[in-house]
Parts: structure tokens; C-alpha cells; sequence
């Protein structure tokens, strides 16, 4: 399942600071997108790939100055043939609702960095 964490990449990772980008993005996604463009956050940076597509999918809606959120994400997913692979509905729930706010976003992606071995 593509949910899981990828066995072929090394450790660390930090799925709930990978959670907590995406989540921050639903919340507030121009300024999320700003920070994730400013630190250098892209879907590679992701150790969970379903996180990684969800990343993507959530930064093609911003670039097509889409307003990003349940509708439109889950949408984008289920045309790319990818919203069960990715946990579903159910999972874009899951971020919705992960975190109250998006105040903490330069704490995940700073996590998300130190969590990435490739650079």
C-alpha cells in the first residue's frame, strides 16, 4: 500500500511533522504554499509517498489558483487515479481535521528538512 512508509528510503522520518504540513496547507494554503516554496518543501521531501501525492496534488490546485480544500483535493486525487491509494477520503478527512491552525507550519517543515536524508 502506498500509504505506508517507503522500506527503500532511510530513516528518520516524521509522518505527524509530514501531517502537519498538509494539514497546515488545507488550512491556509497561499501561505503555506509561500513557507513550503521559501524552505525548500517539495513532494521529495516526503517520506510517506501517499504524503508526497498528496503534497503534488495540492500544490497543482494552488498553482491553478484553485482554492485548495476537501472538494478539490479529493477531486484532484480521484482524477489522478490515486485517492484510494493515498488512504482515501478518509485520510483528506484526517488532515482537515489534524490540526487547529496553521501557526506552527515553519515547525513541521523545519521537521520534514531534518527528517530528509537526501539532502
Amino acid at each position: 500500500m502506498t500509504h505506508l512508509p517507503d522500506i527503500h528510503r532511510l530513516l528518520p522520518s516524521s509522518p505527524d511533522a509530514e501531517k502537519g504540513v498538509l494539514s497546515s496547507f488545507m488550512l491556509s494554503p497561499v501561505e503555506v504554499a509561500q513557507v513550503c516554496a521559501l524552505e525548500g518543501i517539495n513532494a521529495g521531501k516526503f517520506h510517506i509517498p501517499a504524503n508526497a501525492k498528496i503534497f503534488s496534488a495540492m500544490m497543482e490546485i494552488t498553482e491553478k489558483g484553485t482554492p485548495v480544500d476537501f472538494v478539490t483535493v479529493t477531486t484532484a486525487l480521484r482524477d489522478a487515479g490515486c485517492l484510494d491509494s493515498v488512504g482515501g477520503a478518509g485520510y483528506i478527512t484526517e488532515l482537515f481535521t489534524f490540526l487547529p491552525t496553521a501557526a506552527a507550519v515553519k515547525f513541521y517543515t523545519a521537521a520534514v528538512n531534518r527528517a530528509d536524508l537526501s539532502r
